[in-house]
């Protein structure tokens, strides 16, 4: 949740550069001319023969960059704060790439560190099967294969096996553009779970996107940009499933 929220500054901060560069834009075209020239570029409009605001992310956090030192070396082209047009001086770009810069380095943080919690997890989780499947293979010594007293350690009763348990709290967030990562705590007795998705507005209802795994988590790809992506986890116990189970929705980013 945490690598969600730094991406999610991430994105207001570009935003608010985009905005900047577009008004610098415009009252920079009543000094340099409303047709390109080498001059755009000094300014930090790079892309050649055009002086549109450039397209990605790291583009626009240089042409900030760029913009501050042009602005600072021509204070004359300045329009200061609290006039009739939006503010456009070397402070403001400034102060814009650092809060961008701060911005994108948080959330490098937060995934390496999401990263690192989930590699932990795994290992833990590698552990914990070989010790169940050793748990397993010593109450086969001793408990029938009819012994309810199997549920009580959440495995099957093998010779009456039982739908699982429903999976609960699940939480979506963004991975990426056109990715959702889906986590949720595993239903009692359930080995596998089945991941339903809808487009809101778009799917009539749930489709399939794959099974997990028994992992507790997908990542569900390829997934339209700003489309509302409805999830719904059914945990699995070989063949037989639960009744139901959690429902979430997030914008894809």
């Amino acid at each position: 949740m945490m690598h969600a929220a730094a991406r999610t500054t991430v994105k207001t901060m570009d935003a608010q550069v985009r905005t900047f560069l577009t008004d610098a834009r415009d009252a920079l075209k009543k000094i340099l001319g409303t047709s390109w020239s080498p001059e755009w570029v000094m300014a930090g409009y790079t892309e050649s023969g055009s002086t549109a605001v450039p397209n990605t992310q790291d583009e626009r956090f240089a042409s900030v960059s760029t913009l501050t030192t042009y602005l600072s070396q021509h204070p004359t082209y300045e329009v200061p704060a609290g006039g009739a047009y939006p503010e456009i001086t070397a402070a403001r770009a400034s102060a814009l790439h650092t809060q961008l810069s701060n911005a994108r380095q948080a959330a490098n943080t937060a995934a390496g560190a999401q990263t690192n919690a989930r590699n932990a997890r795994d290992a833990a989780a590698a552990t914990l099967r070989k010790r169940l499947i050793a748990l397993v293979d010593e109450l086969a010594l001793v408990l029938t294969n009819d012994d309810p007293r199997w549920e009580d350690f959440g495995l099957n009763i093998p010779a009456n096996p039982r739908p699982p348990e429903p999976a609960t709290e699940l939480v979506l967030s963004s991975a990426g553009t056109g990715r959702v990562l889906a986590e949720w705590d595993r239903g009692r007795r359930s080995n596998n779970d089945r991941v339903l998705i809808q487009i809101v507005d778009v799917d009539p209802d749930f489709h399939e996107y794959g099974k997990s795994g028994g992992d507790g988590e997908e990542v569900i790809k390829d997934q339209p940009s700003g489309a509302t992506l409805r999830v719904k986890i059914l945990a699995l116990n070989g063949s037989l499933e639960a009744p139901s189970g959690p429902v979430a929705e997030i914008v894809v980013d």
